[in-house]
């Protein structure tokens, strides 16, 4: 009778308290996604989030979970500036195990086989090392003397004696060696600078160049007196941190030596919070995030801001977190792979009811649905590149006949079509290879592309409504590439999106996630 009293209370309170689910962990270490909504005598009454009831022990419960207390992946420190500047530097420095040979010697000019092609410039300085008993390598060798390079050509240099001595030949009639010296490359600081909207100031930029500069294998960070190079630095905003341009220059002839390109992240991805899935789209329109985050909180029970945009933990019972962005970006992080079917619909279910909740605060949302916005601007994210691929064709005409899709080799690859709901003036029909396709309405599958062959497959189409389709496939490896062309060999997808990693995604700080200040 107890248990009949409890399950009778699941329902009525189910009926009248529908509530976004918690996560509960029994003592035997299952989760349960769901909410107590009654407890009778010695019994508890679970709303599971599949819609069904489940009636459990209270004594086997060890904790509940709330729904914006499910635990968030902290994101690792973000390195400083200096680290990336530091492996940047890397071109600027000597291969330091290079060595070469003088070739011959007239009056006060040296000859050596070590040119531009072995990354040697005017300026360094080259040890002559001398014979040695025993030496293993020929850093093993004595320095008799020092030679700095006066010019340059692609596999020769000249240089001048500064200290020591050199000859064309050592006492046994061997070409003496020279190696570039260990001291490194005498390194000024030029001009730093930083474009508007940069994440540093040029008073950062040059201390961590400094910094860097001081702990730089064959790099000596050296007064502008003593220095033969000068290195200038420029900063500029990039998408989840800046680029940074690092430039040498021979004090004397005031040229640019070399350059490199650098990246600094100041922002986590979704890797750092160990999302292996993200999708995101926009909804057409900026936002006012203040309400939206009010929105969000109203209806998922905890949103916090982020950077410029809004938060929102879990919008889902499994866990999927949500970032609302002002220029109407909306994405969905997931803890599941696109790697079965299920989990591709759940997330963009998942991204509907997010947007459904922000549609709620503006009547900017264009009215062909959230379904097309989805689709029509889609971009996603998984562990590797390329491991997910869907083609869009918009505007479908109302027939078509033979239009080619080509497969890839990929065992476990999938696909679905989905079609626009509209009016018809007969039943819509797809063949693929002559085998007749049952219709399905968004969201659903009309057919199931995972038993293709490799190649090439024809589709045909009749008594549609001009909606759209969606042809998507997930990979093993990022090796697979699907096209759909018409009979004439003309491509008719409208958008073809490959997911690029969850290592490329930049979510801004928040509170939540970030370990430091």
């Amino acid at each position: 009778m107890r248990t009949i009293a409890a399950a009778l209370a699941c329902l009525l309170f189910a009926l009248a308290h529908p509530a976004p689910a918690d996560t509960i962990v029994m003592k035997n270490g299952e989760r349960i996604e769901g909410r107590v909504i009654a407890v009778v005598g010695d019994q508890s009454c679970i709303s599971l989030s599949t819609g069904k009831t489940k009636i459990v022990p209270s004594a086997d419960i060890d904790k509940i979970l709330k729904v914006a207390e499910v635990e968030i992946t902290k994101a690792p420190p973000l390195p400083p500036l200096e680290n990336s500047i530091a492996r940047t530097l890397g071109v600027f420095a000597h291969n330091g195990e290079k060595s070469g040979v003088i070739v011959t010697a007239s009056r006060d000019k040296f000859y050596v086989n070590l040119g531009a092609a072995d990354g040697v410039l005017p300026g360094d300085q080259l040890e002559v090392l001398g014979a040695a008993a025993g030496e293993r390598t020929p850093r093993d060798r004595r320095v008799a003397g020092l030679l700095k390079i006066t010019s340059v050509q692609d596999k020769l240099s000249v240089c001048r004696l500064i200290s020591g001595s050199a000859e064309g030949k050592n006492k046994t009639g061997e070409y003496n060696t020279v190696m570039p010296s260990s001291a490194g490359r005498k390194v000024c600081l030029g001009e730093m600078s930083a474009e508007p909207g940069a994440d540093v100031d040029p008073s950062t930029l040059s201390n961590a160049v400094s910094t860097a500069l001081g702990g730089a294998v064959g790099l000596q960070l050296a007064d502008p007196a003593d220095a033969d190079f000068q290195l200038a630095a420029r900063a500029a905003p990039a998408d989840g941190g800046v680029t940074f341009l690092l430039q040498m220059v021979d004090l004397r002839s005031k040229r640019f030596l070399i350059e490199n390109r650098g990246f600094h992240r100041t922002s986590f991805t979704a890797e750092d919070l160990a999302f292996p899935t993200v999708v995101y789209a926009s909804l057409g329109t900026r936002l006012d995030i203040g309400p939206v985050r009010k929105a969000l909180e109203k209806r998922f029970e905890k949103a916090y801001v982020a950077g410029p945009g809004a938060f929102a933990t879990k919008v889902s019972s499994e866990g999927e977190a949500a970032w609302v962005f002002p220029d109407g970006r909306l994405a969905v992080a997931s803890r599941n792979q696109l790697a079965e079917r299920r989990n591709l619909l759940k997330l963009c279910q998942v991204w509907a009811d997010v947007a459904g909740a922000v549609g709620g605060v503006t009547a900017s949302i264009p009215s062909e649905g959230l379904d097309v916005l989805l689709w029509r601007t889609a971009e996603f994210h998984t562990l590797r590149a390329d491991q997910f691929q869907y083609l869009y064709v918009e505007q479908l005409p109302t027939s078509f006949t033979d239009w080619v899709l080509e497969w890839p080799d990929s065992k476990q690859s999938w696909g679905l079509f989905l079609r626009e709901a509209g009016p018809y003036y007969g039943e819509p029909a797809f063949t693929l290879d002559a085998a007749k396709q049952p219709h399905r309405y968004p969201g659903t599958s009309a057919t199931d592309l995972a038993a293709l062959a490799f190649g090439r497959h024809l589709l045909n189409g009749s008594n549609l409504s001009k909606g759209w389709i969606t042809i998507e496939a997930f990979f093993p490896e990022p090796n697979g590439h699907i096209s759909l062309c018409d009979k004439s060999g003309n491509a008719v997808a409208t958008r073809t999106v490959f997911s690029r990693p969850t290592a490329e995604f930049f979510v801004p700080q928040c509170e939540v996630y970030t370990t430091h200040k």
